[in-house]
């Protein structure tokens, strides 16, 4: 999982803690995408770009959770209505590659009204 469900998140939203409950974590990084700030919202755009998106490699400790973790995440992101999901490859911060589930907003963000996080990290964009 990816984007606003990492635990880094600095929102103070209750459900980001307990949606990381029972995860292991690690920094991952989406190559070919960026980041918008579509309202509120992070919003990844997969481009065909050398930008990559700073988010989180999560991973429940019992591949059991996995159904339950999936279906929370897609009824927070708003899957199938906000966002798509596919299945994409991350590197992680100690250069691992593995494949993730990301949800992402390509096509449905107006690129050219919002504003881009040059860095592609949610957690560097200038707060208001």
């Amino acid at each position: 999982m990816y984007g606003t469900l990492r635990p880094d998140d600095d929102s103070g939203a209750a459900w980001t803690k307990s949606f990381v409950e029972g995860m292991d974590s690690e920094v991952a990084f989406l190559a070919g995408a960026s980041l918008y700030i579509d309202g509120s919202y992070p919003a990844v755009s997969l481009e065909e770009t050398h930008c990559s998106v700073r988010g989180a490699f999560l991973q429940p400790r019992s591949s059991a959770m996995l159904p339950s973790k999936l279906s929370e995440a897609d009824r927070i992101e708003g899957f199938p209505d906000l966002y798509e999901r596919v299945v994409r490859p991350v590197r992680t911060a100690n250069g691992v590659t593995r494949q993730a589930y990301v949800y992402h907003r390509t096509g449905r963000t107006d690129r050219a009204t919002c504003t881009r996080v040059p860095d592609g990290d949610w957690l560097s964009r200038k707060r208001g």
